[in-house]
């Protein structure tokens, strides 16, 4: 099992995700289709990649949406609920290395998370041995003082 999570963490090391500050513009796109591009502005950071946005369309009233990932999000691989309401975004300048910040930090403290985890299971199994080890220690000395005793001898009357 947690050969597999050191495995999606090295996946997402490789595909860090960027997180503009409040109130950054981008550039929102309907269905997650870069064919048709919106401006808007990030109003709220919800985690590594996934912001609010405040959408202007041409012509239309505001929106919102909430949970849009960045286009490069492996959740846009393949068709899903999530990318046709909630759309997708990128940035509307270059990316400034200081925005893959929030998801470098999330990434370091998950893995110290499960460095911790590896530790404290390391110890239990320790424990575990030395436990086991005690009780066969302690049948084998039941089972080896049993036959020394001797049996009370029937009281006659």
């Amino acid at each position: 099992m947690s050969s597999e999570v050191w495995n999606r963490l090295a996946e997402e090391r490789e595909r860090l995700q960027p997180t503009p500050p409040i109130s950054e513009p981008v550039i929102w796109y309907q269905h997650g289709d870069k064919r048709y591009p919106v401006p808007a502005l990030c109003s709220a950071q919800e985690g590594p990649g996934r912001i609010k946005v405040t959408i202007f369309p041409h012509g239309a009233m505001l929106m919102h949406r909430a949970g849009c990932h960045h286009i490069s999000h492996p959740v846009h691989d393949k068709p899903n609920e999530t990318t046709r309401n909630c759309g997708a975004w990128d940035y509307a300048r270059a990316v400034p290395s200081e925005d893959f910040k929030l998801h470098e930090d999330d990434l370091s403290r998950r893995e110290n998370a499960l460095l911790e985890a590896e530790e404290k299971a390391k110890e239990a199994q320790k424990i575990h041995e030395q436990k086991v080890a005690e009780r066969e220690k302690m049948i084998a000395e039941k089972l080896a003082g049993k036959g020394s005793k001797k049996k009370p001898e029937p009281v006659s009357i």
